[in-house]
């Protein structure tokens, strides 16, 4: 198979009905049709041999209806073809799922077990407390009342209410953190 280059493109200027002949007379075309999609002279380079062995398939036709459009219709196939090998390729980039650590929302065994047991020790905490000092730390926490309301609800300061519950929550940070 003769190799295309541009001076012999230039020097054949008799329209062929030849594979070869077209491929002289019009490589140029095809070169810049593929660097202008491919937008890398050596991949553009490939591409343009590429479309000439699947040219050569037409070559024991005895004339051809269309040439130049066959040849860009096998050109955009050729272009088709190399994104999606290109994306065939990145597929190795992928990671098996076999390797990669799925992480549940779901709580483990362990952290099932572990908060079980940080929960009994809180409630076992919350019963040890005075009962106005429990009253303030479950309006606050249980029930979502602000300061003020406890205040207003349990007839004392909001710095007592403020003191209660400190307290409430330093005894419960012991006995749970231990």
């Amino acid at each position: 198979m003769k190799q295309f280059s541009p001076e012999a493109s230039e020097a054949a200027e008799s329209p062929g009905s030849t594979v070869g002949e077209l491929l002289l007379r019009r490589g140029h075309a095809l070169l810049g049709f593929f660097r202008r999609r491919l937008r890398n002279d050596a991949d553009a380079a490939d591409a343009v041999q590429e479309t000439s062995l699947r040219l050569l398939r037409y070559e024991s036709r005895p004339q051809l209806v269309a040439p130049e459009a066959l040849m860009f219709r096998v050109a955009q196939s050729v272009v088709s073809d190399h994104f999606r090998q290109r994306n065939v390729r990145h597929a190795q980039d992928h990671v098996p799922i076999g390797d990669v650590e799925i992480v549940a929302d779901l709580p483990t065994h362990e952290q099932s077990v572990s908060g079980e047991e940080e929960l009994r020790l809180l409630i076992a905490a919350i019963q040890e407390l005075k009962p106005k000092c429990r009253e303030a730390f479950l309006l606050s926490r249980l029930h979502g009342l602000t300061y003020p309301q406890i205040a207003v609800q349990m007839g004392l300061s909001q710095q007592m209410v403020a003191k209660y519950i400190s307290t409430a929550l330093l005894h419960c940070r012991m006995k749970v953190e231990g």
